[in-house]
């Protein structure tokens, strides 16, 4: 294996430690390893591994054209045995499927047949290796990652991951990728002055040279965006730090490398020749079209610390840290993965948790986006700006609100909106909802469950923004009792009209109607009749469905006539004519507190019983019903109103009167609806003044 360990070209009279050796498992096209030889150019790869025939064939082209190292190719990751490369191997690199963890995919995690990671893990705990460089989808911090940086804190690494886009490298589409970077604590590879010897083939990383070659004494850290502030990391601070020289001592101080400076020649050039000048490193920055600034690059690791201690900001001890694996997360801090931030060392990308609940207190506002099993959560303070977003599963969301100060929720009136506003109100919240089809507008562009979230608080904070008022669980439960009735009805009405449809294939026609059903039956006792008996046993089964659902039927009237004899409102209703025991319980179960609407016609039109309006530079036109409400309710009264006219037709109205003069012009059901709107108001004016109907004596004769 040691004819492997080849100088690159150029680099032939470096010593073997001047060159970064790095092994490629599921290496694709060879995408990864290209990259590190441009960012690193000390870098060989030395050993690939992928099954793919196509992605294999690939990486021979690119290597007969020079781009990629000459090296062998394995197929197989699950039987590559990488104890042999243990002390060869410095970067292990890894771009492991997918599959078990996209969007796109089914998400089976570790039972997807293509989850490789513990093949990975495996022959990075066989090789060794000081360096690890993973990259997977963005949706792999919500599934996997856990065990995936589990398992490389096990081995003695320390963690940075961050998600980047194809956008941040200039091309014209997103496609985020989480890229993972591990260190292994206490190993001489992770002294940076080992890429700072030779001064021509070395490439510094952004903003890192200009940290290096600006060395005042002191330098302060600014967020580098928006993000990086919210994320916890706006806060300023001062650290120490040395000239360019004292860095490449610091870490021959802090990582003893035998040999290494006696083979470099302390005397062969002068000091920190491998730092680049700040005229230099200005030009450089002007060609890669970086701003001029020379000062640092708050999201990478600082070269005045090896070890990273400066860059995480817990003090000046040069070997502090060293050997030492903190835990994950550390106390006090949440993670707060996925960074958008290049090179973020480990402990910048935690949130401070007392930062986090501060924001949290801050949040006077916070839309829900409903699902069964998924909460998106749009947090907003009082002027409207985001300070947090979250999607938490169903026990995290009552868990979360349970912990969380007193503020305004806000959701859509969907299933179980009404459920989970009472049980906020019940942790001491205010809870509202709005229906949907107004917070539709407020939806930009792409409708997604944080676009959602967001879009419901943007409602809620229009002052004009009307709401739908919370039921009572007793609501709820008369509701189950309504909508119960209303799907046996539709389900014997199905049964009947099979039936009729059945027997009419042996031409006996049966009308509608559930009291024209004896017909059929007789039809199906007489043995006389030319039905065949396969078809008059199954007729007569579904005779006995109806009759088993009409006794369902019965028992749910008989239990709506007790609730409506009980209650105060109800019998109020009935004393309206027109309005029965199903319609008292519809109204008083769907319709919220008539202080809600300011006039009787507001109530009306809530119901949908007022005409379309089309009006426009003064003029009114006006169209047909809106039927835009609630239409449970709308439908009893128009019914009730029905009966009504049929009922004075037959008796004949009073002369004069409104029934009468609306009978002798209009159609019976146009003048079913008018009935149904001063109905309608009449209900509000019932409600409001605690009073039951008084019959004006105008609607019909005695």
């Amino acid at each position: 294996m040691n004819d492997l360990a080849l100088h690159p070209s150029g680099l032939g009279s470096r010593t073997s430690d001047a060159c970064l050796f790095g092994l490629s498992l599921c290496s694709g096209a060879g995408g990864f390893d290209l990259g590190l030889t441009i960012a690193i150019p000390g870098y060989r790869a030395v050993g690939y591994v992928e099954r793919e025939t196509f992605a294999a064939a690939t990486l021979v082209a690119r290597m007969e054209d020079a781009a990629l190292d000459q090296a062998v190719v394995w197929d197989d990751v699950g039987t590559f045995d990488g104890r042999p490369w243990r002390g060869v191997v410095d970067i292990l690199s890894a771009g492991y499927p997918c599959q078990p963890f996209s969007v796109a995919g089914k998400r089976l995690g570790t039972e997807d047949p293509r989850h490789l990671w513990p093949h990975v893990a495996r022959i990075i705990g066989e090789c060794e290796p000081p360096f690890v460089f993973l990259e997977n989808v963005a949706h792999h911090l919500r599934l996997g990652f856990p065990e995936v940086a589990s398992g490389l804190v096990g081995m003695g690494y320390k963690l940075a991951a961050g998600i980047f886009t194809a956008a941040e490298v200039g091309a014209p589409h997103r496609r985020e990728r989480l890229f993972i970077l591990a260190i292994r604590e206490g190993d001489e590879l992770a002294d940076p002055a080992r890429l700072l010897w030779d001064p021509v083939e070395w490439r510094e990383p952004d903003g890192d040279d200009a940290a290096v070659a600006d060395a005042p004494r002191q330098r302060q850290r600014e967020p580098a965006d928006e993000a990086d502030a919210i994320a916890g990391s706006g806060s300023t601070w001062d650290e120490p730090r040395d000239d360019g020289c004292a860095v490449a001592d610091t870490a021959n101080r802090q990582f003893p490398q035998p040999g290494w400076r006696a083979e470099r020649g302390e005397g062969s050039r002068p000091a920190c020749a491998g730092l680049a000048d700040a005229d230099g490193e200005r030009r450089l920055q002007t060609e890669r079209g970086q701003p001029q600034d020379g000062g640092s690059d708050p999201c990478q690791p600082s070269l005045d610390d090896a070890n990273c201690a400066g860059s995480q900001g817990r003090g000046d001890d040069i070997g502090e840290h060293a050997g030492e694996r903190p835990a994950w997360p550390p106390d006090g801090v949440d993670a707060a993965l996925p960074r958008r931030q290049r090179h973020v060392p480990w402990l910048w990308c935690l949130v401070p948790q007392e930062e986090k609940e501060a924001s949290m207190e801050k949040a006077i506002i916070v839309g829900v986006d409903l699902a069964k099993h998924s909460f998106q959560l749009h947090g907003a303070s009082e002027d409207g700006a985001v300070l947090f977003r979250k999607k938490l599963s169903r026990p995290q969301f009552h868990r979360f609100m349970s912990e969380q100060p007193r503020c305004t929720v806000v959701m859509e009136a969907c299933g179980g909106a009404h459920y989970w506003a009472r049980e906020l109100v019940r942790l001491g919240h205010g809870a509202r909802l709005i229906s949907a089809r107004y917070v539709k507008p407020f939806i930009k562009r792409q409708k997604n469950d944080a676009a959602d979230a967001e879009a419901i608080v943007e409602a809620a904070t229009r002052p004009t923004m009307r709401f739908v008022e919370v039921k009572s669980a007793e609501q709820q439960a008369r509701a189950v009792v309504f909508r119960t009735r209303e799907q046996l009805l539709k389900q014997r009405t199905e049964l009947v009209n099979a039936l009729r449809s059945h027997v009419y294939e042996f031409g006996y026609v049966a009308p509608q109607g559930i009291h024209n059903l004896r017909r059929i039956a007789e039809i199906l006792d007489d043995e006389n009749t030319d039905i065949p008996p396969l078809a008059r046993e199954t007729c007569q089964d579904i005779l006995t469905q109806i009759g088993s659902q009409t006794e369902r039927i019965d028992a749910l009237m008989k239990r709506i006539g007790e609730l409506s004899r009980t209650a105060d409102t109800t019998r109020r209703l009935q004393t309206m004519p027109g309005i029965g025991p199903i319609g008292a319980l519809a109204i008083e179960t769907f319709a919220p507190p008539m202080e809600t609407f300011g006039c009787g016609r507001n109530f009306a039109a809530w119901l949908g019983l007022v005409p379309r309006q089309n009006s426009t530079g003064g003029k009114q036109r006006l169209g047909r019903t809106s039927k835009m409400g609630q239409q449970d309710i709308r439908r009893l009264l128009i019914i009730g109103a029905m009966a009504v006219v049929r009922w004075t037709s037959q008796k004949g109205a009073r002369p004069g009167t409104w029934m009468a003069r609306m009978l002798a012009t209009k159609p019976r059901m146009l003048v079913a609806v008018a009935l149904a709107n001063k109905m309608a108001r009449g209900i509000w004016a019932m409600l409001t003044r605690k009073e039951d109907y008084r019959d004006p004596g105008q609607l019909m004769t005695s």
